[in-house]
């Protein structure tokens, strides 16, 4: 049944995916962007809140719509919905967030698979599996509490209670603290997997590069290397520079300011010698 249940949660994703929508979660993967050099973490950081913000905004709507349809007032789903919110507001903090890194590794891992397939087809599938399986497991998503913990809460007030929930814990007060806590534990996982990621990848770019640097120097005769390296005493450390640590744009600017010293150093060799 929990499996069920998370199948079909998936469609939230899959919708994310396929309508071009943002979700805070998968967007906390724009670390690995940030951390590249490809955005400022300032404009990352911009990017979550306002996700954040119309996230929490676009579940409050979606919470009124389904309150005065009259979709949970009463019946299986309500209470089901209600017993979740109780088992979600009942945990201290330190677990929601722990619960908050482990859904969101799923998450970004189906955000990832689900960019890597070429049709909606390859998308809904890639999906299903990674959120079906953080629903089934009970792992926080903030996004996803957004839309649950206000609706128990309002189901509360206009006087729902099912029997053996208990309600007393159905307070504004938990659902700030799980709100906060879940956040702050989604961001640490899409954080820190993007970053595992870059590290790992960033590594296997950097050795080959350096080989290919330093190769063309054993190859020529000795006094030649180190005639090689005189001439190029500006180029050849930033050539490390550029390609290992720059981003592309400072690299491109060292990069004509390394040749334009050279060419002076080559003119100035040239006036001696003449």
């Amino acid at each position: 049944q929990k499996f069920m249940g998370g199948a079909v949660f998936s469609l939230g994703l899959y919708l994310v995916l396929v309508a071009g929508a943002e979700l805070y979660t998968g967007n906390t993967m724009l670390a690995g962007a940030a951390v590249d050099g490809r955005i400022s973490w300032g404009a990352a950081v911009m990017n979550w809140v306002r996700v954040w913000l119309g996230n929490f905004v676009g579940a409050l709507a979606l919470v009124t719509l389904v309150y005065f349809a009259h979709v949970a007032d009463t019946g299986p789903m309500a209470k089901g919905m209600m017993s979740i919110a109780v088992g979600k507001l009942s945990a201290d903090w330190t677990t929601i967030m722990i619960k908050g890194i482990l859904c969101n590794l799923l998450v970004c891992l189906g955000v990832w698979v689900g960019y890597a397939g070429r049709t909606v087809v390859d998308k809904a599938v890639g999906v299903v599996l990674p959120v079906s399986a953080f629903v089934a497991l009970g792992f926080e998503h903030c996004v996803a509490n957004m839309y649950f913990l206000p609706l128990a809460f309002v189901l509360k007030l206009s006087g729902y209670a099912p029997e053996g929930v208990p309600l007393d814990v159905i307070t504004i007060e938990n659902i700030v603290k799980n709100l906060s806590a879940a956040t702050v534990g989604n961001t640490i996982a899409g954080v820190v997997l993007v970053l595992m990621y870059w590290a790992a990848a960033s590594r296997s770019r950097r050795r080959p590069r350096a080989r290919r640097l330093f190769s063309g120097l054993k190859r020529v005769p000795h006094g030649l290397a180190l005639r090689k390296m005189r001439i190029s005493a500006c180029t050849v450390p930033c050539g490390i520079i550029n390609r290992l640590f720059m981003t592309p744009r400072n690299a491109r600017r060292a990069s004509r300011a390394c040749s334009e010293l050279t060419d002076v150093q080559k003119k100035h060799a040239g006036g001696r010698n003449g």
